[in-house]
């Protein structure tokens, strides 16, 4: 599957920025607040509800993060293995700017989902302010249902989309 680009140079998140608790970091069980990427280099806008029906993982990633880098090829296995059964993964990558050299590797990890730059405001909103990586899996509804801060046991992060795809609830997070 050849990997969809999206304009990352300009790439932004449009957030829906009302009161002060509507760009409060979403727990699990909140809904709503993005509403579309927007790929000002091309001409669609990747848009969020078009991912109803599906479980999402959204990926707040940094290319100069290990443990970032390291779960990518496994988020793509995940991403190919249950994409037919409406699984996506977005990959929001937190780099403050886009460069040839940033835009050469992304293209190089030649990853089977999407990927975008994030904004500021996003990172925040996600809760992915000042972990990487961070992770946000969102049920078919939209409804956050965990975030991941930090190094996720993929085998868990696993088992959690299972669950979701079922349709069933989500087992406790292991307590560290």
């Amino acid at each position: 599957m050849m990997a969809c680009w999206l304009g990352l140079g300009a790439a932004a998140l449009v957030a829906a920025c009302g009161s002060h608790e509507e760009r409060a970091p979403l727990l699990p069980g909140s809904r709503g607040g993005l509403v579309r990427i927007q790929a000002a280099e091309e001409e669609g806008l990747l848009e969020i509800d078009a991912f109803r029906g599906h479980v999402l993982l959204l990926d707040f990633w940094a290319p100069w993060s290990a443990p970032s880098r390291a779960s990518l090829p496994a988020l793509g296995r995940m991403h190919e293995t249950m994409a037919d059964r409406s699984f996506s993964v977005i990959g929001m990558t937190i780099a403050r700017e886009v460069t040839p050299e940033l835009q050469a590797e992304i293209e190089a990890l030649a990853l089977p989902y999407p990927v975008v730059l994030s904004n500021e405001s996003v990172n925040r909103r996600m809760g992915a302010g000042r972990t990487i990586p961070t992770r946000v899996l969102l049920g078919r509804d939209g409804a956050v249902l965990r975030v991941y801060r930090g190094w996720a046991v993929l085998d868990q992060l696993r088992a959690d989309v299972e669950h979701a795809l079922q349709g069933e609830p989500l087992p406790p997070a292991p307590a560290f």
